[in-house]
Parts: C-alpha cells; sequence; structure tokens
C-alpha cells in the first residue's frame, strides 16, 4: 500500500483537475436563463465578428442565426471555438478589430455565450466559411444532451462530429451568404409563438446601441414564414383605418414579426421634448454638452474632464426628458408607453448591458434620489436614454450571470458620476427650473410656452448658473430664448441681471451693450409710471376731497351663482367702480404724456434716437395705449373694480361677456362670437390685459380681411387648462412669413400693422402663465390656439 502523495511541493507528485460534462450546463443553460438572452448571445458573437447583417430564422423546428462575418476555419474552430472559456476577444487575437473603427473592444470576452444554443435547443449544427477563395463550409455537430448522460465523464471526451459541404444549408426565406457563420439549433426547448416573437423583436431593438437598426452599420432580420399570414393581417387592418387615424399613427411596424430590427426611438423624440447630449472628446480632455429644447438648442458647454478613467472610453450619454406630450408621441410611435419600453440603457462595447433600462430597474440609483423629493428630482419614469462606454474587461465587467450589470470598478465608479454630475443633474436642472414651473408645458411638444417674459427669464436664470461656474465655457446659446426681456415684465430685472452675467462669462460684448441700454430704458420707464401714478393720486384726492359729501347711490349687487362681470345699464353702475376706472385711464395717460414729454425734450436737445429705440418707444406707447382704450371701455360696462390690476373670476366667463357685451359697441365691421361649452375656469387674472389681448386678435383679424372671427373656449378638468380657439375667415398665414411663430415677434406681421399687437398677446399670455401658437396649414383664414394653466 503506497503512502500519501506530496502535491506541489519542491520535487513532489502532481495532480490535475478534471473537467465534468456537467460543466455545459453550469455555463450554458444555468448560467442562461432566459431564451432572449440567449439569442443576445449569439448575436453578441456576430456582431463581434463583424457582421454587417444578422439574419435569425425560425420555424417550429428549428431556430438559424446566420451572419455575414469573417467565419472561421477549422483550426479556428478547434482552437477557438471548441476550447471552452477561450476568448480571443480577451486575449487580443482578433486582427480585424483594428479595421472597424467604431468597435475597438469586443461586446462579449468570457468565451462562453457559444453555449447559449443549449438553452434554446438539444441539438446544434454549426456551419462557417472565412473569407479566402474557393474555401469549403466547415461544418460541426453538437448533440448538447451527450453531456449529461454521466457528468463523471471527461467534458474532453465528448465527441463533436466534422464534416465539409460546398456551401451553405439554409432555407430559401434566408439570403444566401458567401462567408460568415450560422448557427442552426434544433429540437427546440421551447415553442416560438407570434407574441414571443414580438417581445424578442423589441428586445432586439434595444439590444444595439444606439436602439437598433444602423447602429455601426449592423442589421437584424427575423424571419418567420409561419407568421407570415399574420403579418398580412396587421397589413389589412391597417388599410381599413380611417385617413385620419392614418395621419395621426403611423404604420405599426412593432405589430411585424417579419423584417427588419428597427427602433424610433430617437426619431420619434427628436424635436418633440428636452434632451442633453454629453460626450467626454476624443482626446478625453474635455466633457462636451449640448441641451435641446424641443429642436431649440439651448445651450451648448465645454469643460475640462476631472474623470481620468474615462479617458479614451468614448462616453456619450443621450437623455430625453418625457413631459405628457412626449410620452404620447412615445406610445404612438413605438406601440409600447415609454414606462414599460424603459429608461437608461448602458451600452458597453455597443451591445446592450442587462439590466440597465429595464423596467423596475434603478442600478443608477434615479428612483433612490427622486424619493427625497418628487417635485425636484427626475426619476425613471421620466426619462429615456442611453449611456455608451467602450473599454476591456478590467475597466468595464459584466457580472458573470449576464444580466446583473457590471462590476463595481473604479472607472465603473466614474461612469456613474459622470452621468450623474454633468448628464442627468444638468438635464434636471433645466426641466425642473424651466419646464415644471409651468403647468401646461407638459401638454405641448413645441416651444409655445417657453417664447414668453417668464419662460425666457426662467432659461436665463439656467445659463447664468452654468457661466458662473469658472471652469465651464459657453460655447453656444439660443437668441431665440436668451434675449432681453420687455420693460413692462414682472420679471425683467432679475432676468436681466441673469443675462448680464451670462454676457460677461461668454465675452458677448453685442450682448452686454444691449443689456446695458436695457438697464437704462427700465430705469426711465420705472421713473415715468412713478410719475404718472403721482399725478392720477393728486388728481384723484382732489376729486374725493369734492365728493366727501356724496353717498354711494346704488346699493351693492346681490352676489348670484355667476357674477355678472359686465353690466347691461349704465344706470345700475358703481359711482365707485366708475372713479376707479377713471383712475386707471388717467395712470396709463399721465404715462403716455410724460413718455413723448420726455423723448421731445431729447430731441429739441439735438439727441438722435435710432430705429431700434423709437420701435421700443412706439411699442411702449401703443401698448399704453391699449390699456387707455380698454379702460374707457370698461368705464361704462365693468361690474369690478380695479383698485388694484389682477382680478379672480371665471375667465371663460369674462371673455365670452366681453365679447358678447362689449365689443359690439366698439366693433361695427366684423361679426365677432363665442363659444362655450359651459365649462368653467377659475383664474386670476388682470381684466384690462385680457381684453388688450381679444382686442389685437379682433383688430389683426380685421387688417387681414376677416368678416367674421371667433373665440371657442373650453376647460379641461382632468388637466387643469383652458383652450380657446380663435378662428377668422381672413387672407391668412403671408407666405412671405416661412416660420409661423414669427408671427408673434416684435415688428413682425402678416398685414399693414405695426407688428405689435400678436407680439402683445404673447407677452400678455406669458404672464398668465399660457402660450398662443398659430395654424399655419389652412386653405383659408388663420387658426389660433391659446392654452392657460
Amino acid at each position: 500500500m503506497s503512502g500519501p502523495r506530496s502535491l506541489g511541493g519542491e520535487g513532489g507528485n502532481t495532480i490535475k483537475f478534471k473537467v465534468s460534462a456537467g460543466l455545459k450546463r453550469v455555463i450554458g443553460r444555468d448560467l442562461i436563463t432566459d431564451d432572449e438572452v440567449a439569442i443576445f448571445e449569439l448575436v453578441k458573437n456576430s456582431y463581434d465578428a463583424g457582421a454587417k447583417k444578422v439574419q435569425i430564422y425560425f420555424d417550429l423546428q428549428r431556430i438559424i442565426i446566420a451572419d455575414n462575418g469573417h467565419g472561421m476555419g477549422l483550426e479556428d474552430i478547434e482552437d477557438k471555438w471548441m476550447r471552452v472559456a477561450y476568448s480571443s476577444k480577451r486575449h487580443g487575437h482578433e486582427d480585424y478589430r483594428d479595421q472597424i473603427s467604431e468597435r475597438r473592444h469586443k461586446a462579449g470576452s468570457k468565451g462562453i455565450g457559444r453555449f447559449s444554443s443549449d438553452r434554446l435547443g438539444e441539438n446544434l449544427r454549426l456551419q462557417s466559411r472565412p473569407k479566402g477563395r474557393a474555401q469549403d463550409v466547415h461544418v460541426v455537430h453538437v448533440d448538447w444532451d451527450h453531456f449529461e448522460k454521466d457528468e463523471k465523464q471527461d467534458f474532453i471526451q465528448i465527441p463533436a462530429k466534422y464534416s465539409v459541404a460546398k456551401d451553405f444549408d439554409l432555407p430559401a426565406e434566408i439570403k444566401s451568404i458567401k462567408r460568415g457563420t450560422a448557427l442552426e439549433i434544433t429540437n427546440l426547448r421551447g415553442e416560438w409563438g407570434r407574441k414571443k416573437l414580438l417581445a424578442l423583436k423589441a428586445s432586439l431593438a434595444k439590444l444595439i446601441n444606439p436602439f437598433g437598426m444602423g447602429a455601426d452599420d449592423f442589421q437584424l432580420d427575423v424571419i418567420a414564414p409561419d407568421e407570415v399570414d399574420g403579418d398580412d393581417e396587421v397589413r389589412e387592418d391597417y388599410e381599413s383605418w380611417s385617413d385620419q387615424d392614418k395621419e395621426d399613427y403611423d404604420f405599426p411596424t412593432y405589430n411585424l414579426v417579419n423584417g427588419p430590427v428597427e427602433n424610433f426611438i430617437f426619431e420619434a423624440l427628436e424635436g418633440k421634448t428636452t434632451s442633453i447630449d454629453v460626450f467626454i472628446s476624443d482626446d478625453g480632455e474635455y466633457i462636451e454638452s449640448a441641451l435641446t429644447d424641443r429642436g431649440e438648442e439651448v445651450y451648448s458647454i465645454r469643460e475640462s474632464n476631472p474623470f481620468d478613467k474615462l479617458i479614451g472610453s468614448g462616453f456619450h450619454c443621450t437623455l430625453f426628458y418625457l413631459n405628457r406630450s412626449a410620452k404620447a408621441t412615445f406610445a404612438r410611435r413605438m406601440g409600447v408607453d415609454s414606462v414599460h419600453f424603459g429608461s437608461v440603457f448602458l451600452f458597453r462595447n455597443g451591445i446592450r448591458v442587462y439590466p440597465f433600462g429595464e423596467l423596475g430597474d434603478d442600478s443608477l440609483a434615479i428612483d433612490a434620489k427622486k424619493q427625497q423629493g418628487h417635485s425636484r428630482f427626475l426619476g425613471t419614469r421620466d426619462l429615456i436614454g442611453r449611456i455608451n462606454v467602450s473599454g476591456s474587461d478590467v475597466q468595464f465587467m459584466e457580472v458573470s450571470s449576464r444580466n446583473q450589470g457590471l462590476v463595481r470598478t473604479p472607472a465603473y465608479d466614474q461612469l456613474y458620476q459622470c452621468f450623474w454630475d454633468k448628464c442627468l443633474k444638468r438635464l434636471q436642472h433645466y426641466v425642473v427650473g424651466v419646464t415644471w414651473p409651468d403647468k401646461g408645458d407638459k401638454n405641448v411638444s413645441d416651444l409655445s410656452r417657453l417664447l414668453n417674459d417668464p419662460a425666457r427669464a426662467r432659461v436665463a436664470e439656467v445659463i447664468a448658473s452654468l457661466a458662473k461656474a469658472d471652469e465651464v465655457e459657453v460655447l453656444s446659446y439660443s437668441e431665440k430664448l436668451v434675449k432681453i426681456l420687455d420693460e413692462k415684465s414682472e420679471e425683467f430685472e432679475g432676468a436681466l441681471k441673469n443675462l448680464k452675467v451670462f454676457a460677461q462669462a461668454a465675452d458677448n460684448k453685442p450682448l452686454l451693450n444691449k443689456i446695458i441700454k436695457a438697464e437704462k430704458r427700465f430705469v426711465e420707464v420705472q421713473k415715468s409710471e412713478q410719475e404718472a401714478r403721482a399725478i392720477a393720486d393728486a388728481e384723484r384726492a382732489a376729486r374725493e376731497k369734492v365728493e366727501t359729501t356724496l353717498q354711494q347711490t346704488t346699493e351693492q349687487l346681490v352676489e348670484e351663482q355667476k357674477r355678472a362681470l359686465f353690466l347691461t345699464s349704465l344706470a345700475t353702475q358703481d359711482l365707485e367702480t366708475v372713479q376707479n376706472l377713471h383712475h386707471q385711464i388717467v395712470i396709463y395717460a399721465a404715462g403716455i404724456n410724460l413718455t413723448l414729454t420726455k423723448h421731445l425734450e431729447a430731441l429739441q436737445r439735438g439727441k438722435n434716437i435710432n430705429k431700434e429705440d423709437l420701435f421700443t418707444l412706439l411699442s411702449e406707447l401703443s401698448f399704453k395705449n391699449q390699456k387707455v382704450l380698454s379702460a374707457a371701455r370698461f368705464a361704462t360696462k365693468a361690474n369690478f373694480r380695479l383698485e388694484s390690476d389682477y382680478i379672480q373670476e371665471d375667465l371663460i366667463e369674462f371673455v365670452v361677456q366681453y365679447v358678447e357685451e362689449v365689443m359690439p359697441i366698439f366693433i361695427k365691421d366684423i361679426k365677432v362670437s363665442a363659444f362655450t361649452d359651459g365649462s368653467s375656469f377659475q383664474k386670476k387674472f388682470k381684466p384690462i390685459e385680457v381684453s388688450m389681448m381679444v382686442d389685437n386678435l379682433i383688430n389683426n383679424a380685421q387688417k387681414a380681411g376677416a368678416t367674421e372671427i371667433s373665440f371657442t373656449l373650453s376647460a379641461s378638468k382632468k388637466d387643469k387648462y383652458l383652450s380657446i380657439v380663435v378662428e377668422d375667415d381672413g387672407h391668412g398665414l403671408s407666405p412671405k412669413i416661412a416660420e409661423s411663430d414669427r408671427v408673434f415677434e416684435k415688428g413682425v406681421t402678416t398685414t399693414k400693422g405695426s407688428g405689435l399687437g400678436l407680439f402683445h398677446v404673447r407677452q400678455i399670455l406669458g404672464n398668465m402663465g399660457g402660450s398662443i401658437t398659430v395654424d399655419s396649414d389652412r386653405d383659408e383664414g388663420l387658426q389660433f390656439l391659446i392654452v392657460v394653466a
């Protein structure tokens, strides 16, 4: 009997590990626990093999994955494919990888993805032909169940059959390939019905960065002959849709099994919502960011890159914020709501890493932060996007279970921090600070609600906060959104300070000069308004001294269920109401007089006035004069006091009564009507300015030759907003105006007017938390849509 053997010592005996045939199951079905993941692993292999096209074929008996990649010869099959846990990708033996500029690293690197076929079926037939002339197709047959008959048997003792063929043996539905690899899996372990195939196709659309066909010139096609009839039914159903439905909804390609794997996520959201695009420059020195809101680039900046582990990684993040309108657009285009589609996806070396982005996944701790304050932070339900990064296993290593994300490495920690500091927080700062304060913004897919002074003031504040940081360089900004506000705006002073900070940081001398002039004008306007109020107060005091013996001759009106905002008879007018209206007229008239006097004196002193200053002056006078006209109309009809600028009333009832009770007295050559569905909308507003808004819209229609104009008002209780549709039968939008939205800019006109009326309308609505857009596609007349939240 022999004694014990010495292991591993100097000059001692040794023993060797033996690999059980059961290893196949451990790295096959036990590791790949999901059919979709198994398909993904095999597609990854095709991607890493340089394939530009992969065809995935399904019928009742088999699955075939055929690619036009580099293929393998017998030597490759024996030394690489048949060698368990060997990866040429990890060991750097793939010469061709340097020829593919965008694929600096490979998606897989563990050498076990090939065993995914065991998850799908019992038998595998591999056909492969490498690049070269007149080479045979190498064929390998593997029966995975042979590995499970006796797990004490050595892994390497299980044989695989090898043969050669002159060409690929593939179904007629698969487009022929000259070189590449085809995996045919038979004796399937599960059924692949239509529902499962559609789910797979939807998941494949999220596999390749950036979300589908076209990434890295890589295309996936699904071929399922048994589902052709089902696809035809989808097409026939679409043909039965009404023309209106076809106009509103795209053809539902997501309901077709056969065809290319497509994903329209960026196309569906581009120009419809707010997004930020962040990437590290090729030299790794800078991080560059651009924030875009509904097609308009708000700003682009550059700053030093503090993340040394991400240099050379190609870090690139695109993040979309989804408001209610964007979510509706997404669901219509993608056939699934954004929440179930996923949130922020991570792509390593061009291939998606699970479970990032999956419903319920919070690998990036987005929802954990949102729980600290729902009104201050964005959550996964508010976001869709992707992070793209390249690197080796040392930098970014997938967890062995293949669907549990990445191992925590220094590079991954920096990726996480870069995402938070430079991507999510920047987008969040803008959304929470600019769009969320406007409750109605969530329902629109354009910039209409940002083109008013309150919104522009919020944009200025966001950009100024960026400009204050020493390391941030502002490369560009939106002149459409970042501009000097009207002096009458309540936000003017604060916004001007923010713009000044930004202009100084960006060394924007033209903007700085405009700001200095605007500051000067603001001081003058404030002084004129103070003097006007002083004159009006003095006049009122003198009148009240004379009228101290007068008593109110009319008893206070009994409150009714719906208060009459405008009286039908002067005899019932409240004396104090008339006095207050008269007081307002004096204020406005005095302001006009002081403004004119000041500029006349300046001209007499020989001071010249340029075109821009003159236009600003006339705009200011026009606005004040409109207030005089509106107050004069109220003087005989209004049943509310104007001691303060605001009243809290039903805005719908106010507009209807103003149109029906007041306008007929002053408007004779155009028919004005108002319609309502009976709803109400309580709102704090300035009656003078709302009447000015109505006056300007009617005046605009008159100048366009309209004979009729209507106001249709309705309130949405669910979404808490008021919509007003204003339609006229005039000449419509001038063909000279290429962008319809420009009609609201100062000085732009479609008639022979001053170009101030619609500009004032937008300013008034902006102060009310409202917006106005124009329908430019009408054959005749003009239609405006007003939304007030």
